[in-house]
């Protein structure tokens, strides 16, 4: 055999030797949003992310995802729609039961303009727990949203301070739907919502009365809508959402 025949063979070996691997190898990417708050800003300090497959040691069974890369996140700049991407990376397939999320010391919370610290305990070490079971095949990206409600999330506890006691669900693309629309006049500023079975998932219209509900299982629903004085509360009934779709209302008129 030429000398250069077997330096081919041998390369094409290695080649398809290390990417034979890949095959087994799923990517998550996980999206970051938050329901409205009653604050100004609400800081979170992300040092690092972690997944457990189902079955795995509690203790020993935790993996830190790699391409993570430490950050801070105000979670009222992704409502109403808005999300941010936390991390993608690639993953052995399997089935994830759950995700941490390890805390700095960066947590604070801004009220009427002034900042206060955020107590987060164990956040730092045994981190911010969040079950998932999504099974991730093989060959293919699966967005993950972690909905992290501010306001249900945040307890004060005197004294001027806040402690940060985390209400977060997951939700992907192939498991959930969305609202959305417009109202009007938006001077109203409805909180929009729908009532799951043991869940509320709403929000507040935009500046320009634009609302959208993601991460909501399909189903049908009625859309409640609260708003100021002088306007009178109203709700849409029979909703559809269905999984992977987007139910638009159009423009809903608020009366006085």
């Amino acid at each position: 055999m030429k000398i250069t025949t077997f330096i081919f063979i041998l390369t094409i070996g290695f080649l398809f030797s290390c990417n034979q691997p890949l095959q087994e190898n799923a990517t998550i990417s996980l999206m970051l949003v938050d329901a409205p708050a009653v604050y100004d800003e609400v800081w979170i300090d992300v040092v690092a992310v972690r997944i457990k497959y189902e079955n795995a040691d509690e203790d020993m069974g935790w993996l830190e995802i790699k391409d993570f890369v430490p950050a801070k996140y105000n979670l009222l700049e992704y409502c109403n729609g808005k999300d941010t991407l936390l991390v993608s990376s690639l993953i052995a397939a399997g089935t994830i039961s759950q995700i941490r999320l390890i805390l700095g010391d960066g947590n604070y919370v801004v009220a009427d303009g002034k900042a206060y610290t955020l107590e987060t305990p164990s956040a730092s070490t045994s981190g911010l727990k969040i079950n998932v079971h999504e099974e991730f095949e093989s060959g293919v990206e699966k967005l993950v949203w972690l909905d992290f409600n501010a306001a249900k999330s945040i307890v004060t506890t005197g004294n001027g301070k806040y402690k940060l006691n985390p209400v977060i669900r997951t939700y992907t693309t192939s498991t959930s739907g969305a609202i959305k629309g417009s109202v009007y006049p938006k001077e109203s500023f409805p909180y929009v919502y729908v009532i799951l079975e043991k869940d509320t998932l709403g929000t507040f219209a935009d500046e320009n009365g634009l609302f959208l509900i993601p991460g909501i299982p399909g189903g049908t629903y009625t859309v409640q809508f609260d708003v100021l004085e002088p306007y009178i509360d109203k709700s849409i009934g029979n909703v559809t959402v269905s999984n992977g779709q987007s139910t638009d209302l159009g423009e809903v008129i608020i009366s006085q």
